[in-house]
């Protein structure tokens, strides 16, 4: 079952396996380790979270609800309708989120293969691997600052959670006029 400690914990245990891969790295200043082996474990990070979206999708597609094969209970169960529909909508918004991630990773990746396999120093390359790589990095950045837009458009209780937090930032906030102004703000299920 998930749980809101089960889903904290998951989520500091990735970011400790993340520190513990990549800080170490941090320290080393040759090609083969900052130009290969960081690209290179961020697209095998990048790889394995495909996969494991594939899998969760490929589960969905062959979910049927519980009640749809036990007689006399309708297969069109209105709750399990909502709930698939919901989880579908959540796996195309990581989905989303993953392919920007993948499209912001991967030039950068291919700059520092490109430096690493070119046996010098980014300050002695042409100016033309220069600027593509530092356009990548700044793409890099740009990933950071795209996902809350993408989590704002897509997931209805990120925009009423930063609604709140705005308004009560503001000192402004009300809790019964709060509940009114975010069920107008709601748009409806489709």
């Amino acid at each position: 079952m998930v749980t809101r400690g089960r889903m904290l914990a998951a989520c500091l245990l990735i970011w400790v396996i993340s520190a513990a891969i990549y800080v170490p790295t941090t320290q080393h200043h040759n090609l083969l380790v900052t130009r290969m082996l960081r690209p290179l474990i961020g697209l095998v990070i990048l790889l394995i979270t495909a996969v494991c979206y594939c899998a969760v999708f490929r589960q969905i597609a062959r979910y049927t609800p519980p009640l749809a094969s036990t007689e006399g209970v309708r297969a069109d169960d209105a709750v399990a309708r909502t709930r698939l529909r919901q989880t579908r909508r959540l796996m195309i918004t990581f989905t989303i989120i993953l392919v920007t991630c993948i499209g912001c990773w991967i030039p950068h990746s291919i700059s520092n293969f490109m430096v690493y396999f070119s046996g010098k120093s980014l300050s002695v390359q042409p100016q033309s691997l220069k600027i593509f790589f530092h356009l990548s990095a700044i793409l890099l950045v740009f990933n950071s600052l795209i996902n809350p837009f993408i989590y704002w458009w897509r997931i209805r209780e990120f925009r009423v959670g930063m609604y709140r937090l705005i308004c009560l930032g503001r000192g402004t906030a009300n809790s019964e006029s709060d509940v009114v102004t975010l069920q107008t703000m709601q748009e409806p299920d489709n």
